[in-house]
């Protein structure tokens, strides 16, 4: 039993079931003890398991098949990482990201005719990585791609091999300033105070003709204007605090049109709970 000196290990896991409005309990992710023996200065592995409550539940399902199936027991996260990406969320949305980059890499070719993925030696710059999902699918889909990777948080910094070169700190002072083929924000920018700054930061960072990809929540299930805000009560997305813009097509078309043009839109994703946009740039 733990002192009351000791810093808790263990962290209780909710979360919104497919058509529920309250949370339910999913399990638990526990860190080592503090002795553990550690390898060089690499953190342990944090564990998980899902509860049995949970595991009868008819309606379960898997926080991420990929990482974390729904089965009994304990399970450790995968490639090295200390906690799977789909609790950690270092980067932001780390779900949502996953949802865009598992499309991409299923539909190469969708993703090719948006002209998206760079190729041929070409440079990318993904912004608010975290795990740098996007990077990870250019890499696949073309390995000469250079892959540069930027976000606040050291956190994810030494786990992702399909990254050329991963920046800690803000955008303004990325040291490579491009120009890139494709820039990239899954997830990232329902985050930002001044999201029409960041657009005009981008601007300078992507060559004419050049990509900027960007993924959001957009608005509850079958909401539409003039319905009132009971189900935005219920939209899972609106319960994360940080969370602090949401989005239309129409904003982007005046905030954005000094230097792009929408050449994709596309918010139908979740159920038309997100929105997927490709910026153009003139």
């Amino acid at each position: 039993m733990a002192s009351t000196s000791d810093p808790p290990r263990r962290a209780f896991v909710w979360a919104w079931l497919p058509g529920r409005t309250e949370p339910v309990f999913v399990g638990a992710v526990e860190a080592p003890p503090a002795d553990a023996p550690r390898r060089g200065q690499s953190a342990l592995p944090h564990r998980f398991a899902y509860s049995p409550s949970y595991l009868e539940r008819p309606e379960a399902v898997s926080l991420f098949t990929g990482e974390l199936p729904l089965r009994p027991g304990w399970q450790v996260p995968l490639d090295g990482m200390v906690m799977a990406g789909c609790l950690r969320d270092a980067s932001p949305d780390s779900w949502g990201q996953r949802v865009i980059i598992d499309r991409l890499l299923g539909l190469r070719g969708a993703a090719r005719n948006l002209d998206l993925i760079p190729q041929n030696g070409a440079r990318m710059l993904e912004i608010g990585a975290g795990l740098a999902w996007m990077s990870r699918a250019c890499k696949a889909i073309d390995p000469t791609v250079l892959t540069i990777a930027q976000d606040v948080s050291a956190e994810c910094a030494d786990t992702c091999p399909w990254v050329d070169h991963y920046f800690v700190g803000t955008v303004d002072a990325i040291p490579d300033r491009g120009p890139y083929q494709m820039v990239s924000l899954t997830h990232v920018i329902e985050h930002l105070a001044n999201p029409a700054s960041m657009l005009r930061t981008i601007s300078a960072l992507v060559q004419p003709g050049g990509a900027v990809f960007i993924t959001a929540p957009f608005r509850p299930s079958g909401w539409r204007r003039g319905d009132g805000i009971t189900a935005w009560r219920d939209y899972s997305y609106l319960h994360v605090p940080a969370h602090i813009t949401y989005f239309s097509r129409q904003w982007f078309e005046l905030q954005a049109a000094s230097h792009f043009s929408i050449a994709h839109w596309d918010a139908s994703h979740e159920n038309g709970q997100a929105f997927e946009l490709v910026l153009r740039r003139k």
